[in-house]
C-alpha cells in the first residue's frame, strides 16, 4: 500500500486499504460505520471525502484540545483573554469535550466584566440579534456603549440604531441622560432623540428652536419624530405652529388621521370646526394655514368641518380655490356622518359638484337612487333634476336612446315637479324631430307614450308648438319689425333689441346710457337682416348679430355650428361693434379673448391676451365702468394676488360704486355683484 499525504488530505488508491482512526465519541463512530459500508459497496468517492472530513476534524480536534489545555489555567487565574479563548471552544464545541453553551457564556461573560474588547463586541452582536441567548437590544446598547466609553468608535452605527429602538415611551430621564452622553456621534439619531428629549424638558443640552429644526428635518420621513413635533407644530401660539407641514407630511410617515397619536393632539389643540372658524381668514398669517387646520379636521373625522371645507371648495370661498375634485372629496367625508342633519344639508352640495363636473350619469345615478328608495333626500333630488331636464332639452344627442329613456322614466315619478315633467315632453318633441329614423318603431312608440303622459302630469304647462318661441308683446310688434328691417337709421334703437343672452343688457356707446332689452327671439330670417344692418355701419345690430352667436338659443342653423365657429364670427361682429365706439362689445370681446377656461387658451384660436390688454386699457381710460370692474375682478380673485389686501378693499368699493349706477350693463352688474357678495367684502363691511 503506497499513502502520500499533503496539507492534511489523504489520497487513496483504489486497491484495499488499512485506515487507522481513533474513535472519540458517538458521531465519528456513526462515520467510521458509513466508511465500512461504502468499502464493501467499492464507494470510494464519498469515503475519500469523509475521510478528509474526518483527518481535518481529527486535526482540528487535537489544535482545540491543545489550546484548551493551555488557556484553561490562565483563564482560572482571571486572564479575560485566556477566558474569551475557553469560551469559544465551548461555545463552537471544538474540543474533545464537546459544546457547552452555558459554559462558554459564562467564561464570555467574565471577559466581558473584565473589559476585554473582542468579548464585548461577541456578547453585544449575540444580545443584538438573538443568537445564543435571548434578543436583548437594551443590553447590546449598553455593551456598544462600554466600547465606546472605552474609545472604541467602531460600532457608533450601531448605537445610533439601537437608540431609537430602545427608547422608552414616554422617554424618561435616564434614557435622556444616556442620549446625552453618546450625542456626539457624527450620526442622525441620538440628535433626534436629544431633541425629543429637550422638546420633553428632559435635557437641557438643545433650546425649543434647535430641537423643533433638528425634527422638522427628520419627521418627514421618521415617523416618531413627527409624532414628537406635533404638539408644537399644532399650537396656534407657538411660534413653530404650520398645519401645513402636518398636512404634507403626516401619510409621508405611515400615519393616518384616524390614528390614536394623531386624534389625541388634534383634540389638545382643538384641531376641529370650532378651532377652523375661529382663525380669522384675513389675517396674514392665516391665509395659508387656516385652510391647512380646516383640511385637517375635516379629514380626521369631523362632518362639520368636511362640509364646511367641501361647501368653500364647490364655491371657490373663504381663500379656499374652487376645486370639484376637493369638493367632492371633502363632501363624500361630511356624508359618512352619523348626523343626518349634516347629511341632509351635504347631499345638495354633492349634487352641484357633480353637476360642475358635467358628470350627468353620477348625478343622475344618485338622485334616481333617492327619488325610487324614497328615502328622506328623495325630495332635495327632485329638485335637483333640473340638471337632467336642461341636459336633456340641450345635448340630447349626446345621450344614447337607453339613457334618455331613463331620464324620461324618472321624469314620470309623482316627485318630479310639473315645470320638469312639462320641459321633459316638450324635449321628448324635439329628440323624435331630430333623430327621425334613427329611432327604432318601440323606441318611438315608447316617448310617445311618456310624452301623452307627461303632458297630462304637467298641467297644460306643455306649449302645444314643438319649438315654442317667446312672443313679442302687440305693443312691441311694430318696433320689432323696424329693428329688423329698418336699414335708414345708424343704429338699433335699444328698446327694440331682442333679448337673446340672458341677463343680458343692450349696447352702450359713448353716447348712450344701458336699457334694458324687450324679451323677443329672432328667427334665421330675421338674423340674417340684422347682419345686413350690422353691414351698413349700425353698432346696435353688429352687437346684437355677435351675441345671437354665442346665446343658449340661438336659431337652429347657429345651434349647429361648433362652439368655435360661433364664436370667432361672434368676435367679427363684436369687433365691427368696436370701430363704432360701442364699450358693450369691448366687453363681451374682453370675456372672450381672455377666456378664463385655460384650456379654451391653450388650445383654441380665438382666445388674445394681447388684444384683450388693448381694449381693457380702452375701457380703463374712458372710466367705463365694464372695463373698471373687470380690473376689480382680477384684483379680488386672482391667486396672484392673494395678499394684496389693499387692491381687494378697493374692489369692494369699486362693486359698489357700479351697483349704485343704473346705468351699467347687466354683465357688469353681475360682475360687481359676484365681488360685492365675496367673502371678503362681506367681512370688510363687518369690520367697518
Amino acid at each position: 500500500m503506497q499513502r502520500k499525504e499533503a496539507n492534511s488530505y489523504i489520497i487513496l488508491p483504489k486497491k484495499e486499504v488499512r485506515i487507522d482512526i481513533k474513535i472519540n465519541n458517538s458521531k465519528q463512530w456513526g462515520s467510521y460505520c458509513l466508511i465500512k459500508e461504502f468499502m464493501k459497496k467499492n464507494i470510494y468517492i464519498p469515503l475519500i471525502l469523509l475521510t478528509v472530513f474526518l483527518s481535518n476534524f481529527a486535526y482540528s480536534q487535537k489544535a482545540a484540545d491543545e489550546q484548551f489545555r493551555r488557556e484553561f489555567p490562565r483563564a482560572e487565574a482571571g486572564n479575560p483573554d485566556a477566558m474569551f479563548t475557553i469560551g469559544k471552544i465551548y461555545l463552537e464545541g471544538q474540543s474533545s469535550a464537546g459544546k457547552d453553551i452555558p459554559k462558554g457564556l459564562e467564561y464570555m461573560n467574565r471577559s466581558t466584566s473584565r473589559g476585554y474588547i473582542p468579548a464585548i463586541k461577541f456578547m453585544a452582536d449575540k444580545y443584538e440579534n438573538g443568537n445564543l441567548v435571548p434578543k436583548n437590544e437594551s443590553r447590546a446598547l449598553e455593551l456598544y456603549l462600554q466600547l465606546q466609553k472605552g474609545g472604541d468608535r467602531s460600532e457608533d452605527e450601531k448605537i445610533s440604531r439601537l437608540l431609537s429602538k430602545v427608547a422608552p415611551r414616554p422617554l424618561n430621564v435616564n434614557y435622556c441622560r444616556m442620549v446625552e452622553a453618546v450625542s456626539k456621534i457624527p450620526a442622525p439619531y441620538p440628535k433626534i432623540e436629544l431633541a425629543m428629549c429637550s422638546l420633553s424638558n428632559l435635557s437641557t443640552a438643545l433650546t425649543q428652536p434647535e430641537a423643533v429644526t433638528i425634527l422638522k428635518d427628520e419627521a418627514k420621513t421618521n415617523k416618531a419624530a413627527f409624532i414628537a413635533l406635533l404638539p408644537y407644530l399644532l399650537d396656534k401660539n407657538s411660534p413653530d405652529w404650520d398645519p401645513n407641514f402636518i398636512e404634507t407630511n403626516l401619510p409621508r410617515v405611515g400615519l393616518s388621521y384616524k390614528d390614536s397619536e394623531v386624534q389625541l393632539a388634534f383634540k389638545k389643540n382643538e384641531i376641529n370646526f370650532d378651532g377652523c372658524r375661529k382663525l380669522d381668514p384675513l389675517k396674514r398669517a392665516n391665509l395659508t394655514q387656516r385652510p391647512a387646520v380646516c383640511r385637517l379636521a375635516a379629514r380626521s373625522g369631523d362632518p362639520d368641518a368636511a362640509l364646511y371645507v367641501g361647501d368653500a371648495y364647490l364655491n371657490g370661498k373663504d381663500y379656499f380655490e374652487k376645486n370639484p375634485r376637493l369638493a367632492k372629496e371633502f363632501l363624500q367625508e361630511a356624508m359618512k356622518s352619523s348626523n343626518q342633519q349634516i347629511a341632509m344639508e351635504v347631499f345638495p352640495l354633492l349634487l352641484d359638484q357633480m353637476q360642475s363636473e358635467g358628470n350627468l350619469k353620477e348625478h343622475f345615478s344618485t338622485i334616481k337612487n333617492e327619488i325610487q328608495r324614497k328615502t328622506p333626500k328623495a325630495s332635495i333630488a327632485a329638485q335637483k333634476f333640473d340638471y337632467e331636464a336642461d341636459y336633456l332639452s340641450k345635448r340630447f344627442n349626446d345621450l344614447n336612446s337607453n339613457e334618455i329613456l331613463d331620464i324620461v322614466d324618472l321624469a314620470s315619478n309623482p316627485i318630479i315637479s310639473k315645470q320638469n315633467k312639462a320641459k321633459v315632453a316638450q324635449s321628448i318633441t324635439l329628440i323624435i324631430q331630430a333623430k327621425g329614423r334613427l329611432l327604432t318603431i318601440q323606441e318611438r312608440d315608447s316617448l310617445n307614450r311618456y310624452r301623452e303622459e307627461l303632458i297630462a302630469e304637467s298641467g297644460g304647462l306643455v306649449p302645444s308648438a314643438p319649438q315654442p318661441q317667446l312672443q313679442v308683446p302687440p305693443a312691441q310688434e311694430q318696433q320689432k319689425s323696424s329693428a329688423v328691417n329698418s336699414k335708414s337709421t345708424t343704429q338699433l334703437p335699444p328698446q327694440n333689441n331682442p333679448q337673446i343672452i340672458r341677463n343680458q343688457t343692450s349696447p352702450m356707446t359713448l353716447t348712450e346710457t344701458p336699457q334694458t332689452s324687450a324679451p323677443i327671439s329672432l328667427s334665421m330670417q330675421e338674423f340674417t337682416e340684422v347682419e345686413k344692418n350690422c353691414r351698413s355701419n349700425q353698432a346696435n345690430a353688429c352687437l346684437l348679430a355677435g351675441k345671437i352667436m354665442i346665446s343658449d338659443k340661438p336659431p337652429q342653423e347657429i345651434f349647429d355650428m361648433s362652439t368655435k365657429t360661433r364664436t370667432i364670427r361672434a368676435l367679427r361682429y363684436f369687433e365691427s361693434a368696436i370701430t363704432l365706439n360701442n364699450f358693450e362689445a369691448m366687453e363681451l370681446a374682453v370675456d372672450l379673448y381672455a377666456d378664463p377656461n385655460f384650456i379654451n387658451r391653450a388650445f383654441n384660436s380665438y382666445t388674445d391676451t394681447t388684444r384683450a390688454n388693448e381694449l381693457m386699457n380702452q375701457m380703463v381710460s374712458a372710466n367705463y365702468p365694464g372695463g373698471l370692474i373687470r380690473v376689480a375682478r382680477d384684483d379680488m380673485f386672482n391667486p396672484e394676488k392673494l395678499l394684496e389686501l389693499g387692491k381687494k378693499k378697493q374692489a369692494c368699493m369699486t362693486s359698489r360704486d357700479i351697483l349704485s349706477n343704473p346705468q351699467t350693463t347687466e354683465s357688469t352688474k353681475q360682475i360687481a355683484t359676484e365681488i360685492y357678495e365675496s367673502q371678503f367684502c362681506k367681512l370688510a363691511r363687518i369690520a367697518s
